[in-house]
């Protein structure tokens, strides 16, 4: 009698069964990684634990089963009776096999979020004690008597110094990098802070954000010439040197012209 060992039926099922288990495998992997792309488990729990049973358990069955018959009733011929057989013998360890693979996926994936969101989130806490150091730094500039700053905090090559605002000519941003210059020397800083956010704490009477990349102040401008296209040229006094034309936008021309005009700078 012939041993399992020697039987060549066994090896026939045994390698067309570890070709199913295969296939299911990344199956589960494809569709495991379409779930997470479209249906996240984070924002929608409950509706992605359903899709995970019938996509992840019962469909991965339901593909078990189809390659079986496929297999074993249809391409090897033995018939609904062998196959039943097959089926009875197989499908719970397969089952099983499934159901682990799940349970191993949702044990990855959750341990890759928590290590994730330490790290990151460590990372973002850094951020914002930073910006609150910076916003902190800049307050203590303010004056008790006015909302508006005194002096910056600025780069002179590698040293930090406070520049009063009252000497600076105009703030320039440029290739993401930002710097002014001082009225009384034409000596150039740098600075972080966005425009944007220096407008806030600058006294709109002395400076104005006339366009993305300039804040002036009013003592540089010699006067402003409408252009055809609408556009608002401001001309500078002459020992500013902004290496550039300083246009002003249509859509914003009229707000800075009225700004112009209080300050009592003629428009031609």
């Amino acid at each position: 009698m012939k041993n399992k060992w020697d039987n060549e039926e066994y090896w026939i099922v045994l390698g067309f069964s570890f070709l199913i288990a295969m296939v299911i495998f990344t199956l589960a992997q494809w569709m495991n990684k379409r779930l997470d792309k479209e249906v996240p488990w984070l924002p929608h729990f409950c509706k992605r634990m359903r899709l995970q049973v019938i996509f992840g358990v019962v469909g991965m069955m339901l593909c078990e089963l189809t390659l079986m018959y496929l297999i074993f009733g249809v391409g090897y011929a033995q018939g609904w009776s062998w196959m039943l057989k097959y089926m009875s013998a197989f499908t719970m360890p397969v089952g099983i096999l499934v159901v682990i693979m799940n349970l191993v996926y949702l044990s990855w994936y959750m341990w890759s979020f928590a290590f994730f969101a330490t790290k990151y989130a460590g990372e973002v806490t850094k951020e914002a004690e930073s910006l609150v150091e910076q916003l902190t730094k800049q307050k203590k500039l303010l004056s008790n008597d006015s909302p508006f700053l005194l002096s910056l905090k600025v780069m002179n090559g590698y040293k930090q110094v406070a520049l009063p605002v009252k000497n600076i000519a105009f703030i320039k941003s440029a290739h993401n990098k930002r710097f002014c210059e001082a009225r009384d020397s034409a000596d150039r800083y740098t600075l972080t802070d966005p425009l944007d956010q220096l407008i806030q704490y600058l006294d709109s009477r002395e400076f104005y954000k006339v366009n993305r990349n300039y804040i002036l102040h009013r003592s540089i401008i010699a006067k402003a010439e409408m252009l055809n296209t609408g556009q608002l040229k401001l001309l500078l006094t002459s020992e500013i040197d902004a290496e550039e034309e300083i246009l002003v936008s249509r859509e914003s021309a009229e707000h800075v012209k009225k700004w112009l005009e209080k300050i009592g700078v003629s428009i031609s």
